[in-house]
């Protein structure tokens, strides 16, 4: 929870703590209502979705396109992101109603370029690539390629714990 509470002071618009962390629960009802949008990860079913609504998560990630998922998340109102991978899941989560998919895993399965292959017939659709990204970001940004929005994971950072909220925040954006 002081990470998530760190990375909210430091300005972090969005944050997700997946249900596998010990504690999800409660550190997600500690940052909902703060001005942080704060969300739940690794949802598999519809009871996980209504968990983490009653926890106060403004949206709900999958790592698969769960049909249960997205429809309890949009009859709760929170926002469903379910992971996707190719073109048909892509059509699948859009017929449910969702309007941004997780690429997953995007790095071992074409990177920036899997992410320009969808995006030319999925326009409206908000692409995160998630999953062995994070040799792929620099590659990316010097490309110019600005329609590959990696997701940092915390997982990635070592001594978070130990850094104030500014200190994070920029080692995050930078």
């Amino acid at each position: 929870i002081p990470v998530l509470e760190a990375l909210a002071d430091g300005g972090i618009p969005l944050l997700e703590v997946t249900l596998d962390t010990p504690g999800a629960l409660d550190a997600i009802a500690s940052i909902a209502g703060t001005g942080t949008t704060i969300g739940a990860g690794t949802v598999l079913d519809g009871d996980q979705v209504r968990a983490s609504a009653d926890a106060g998560a403004g949206f709900v990630v999958s790592p698969g396109l769960v049909d249960a998922v997205v429809e309890q998340a949009l009859a709760l109102g929170i926002e469903p992101i379910p992971g996707v991978l190719t073109p048909t899941e892509l059509l699948r989560a859009r017929r449910l109603g969702a309007s941004a998919v997780k690429i997953f895993p995007a790095g071992p399965c074409g990177g920036p370029e899997l992410i320009r292959a969808l995006r030319s017939p999925f326009p409206e659709v908000g692409l995160l690539a998630t999953g062995g990204i994070a040799p792929l970001r620099a590659a990316a940004e010097k490309a110019g390629n600005t329609d590959f929005t990696p997701l940092w994971s915390g997982q990635n950072a070592s001594g978070c714990r130990e850094m104030g909220a500014a200190e994070l925040t920029h080692a995050l954006m930078s």
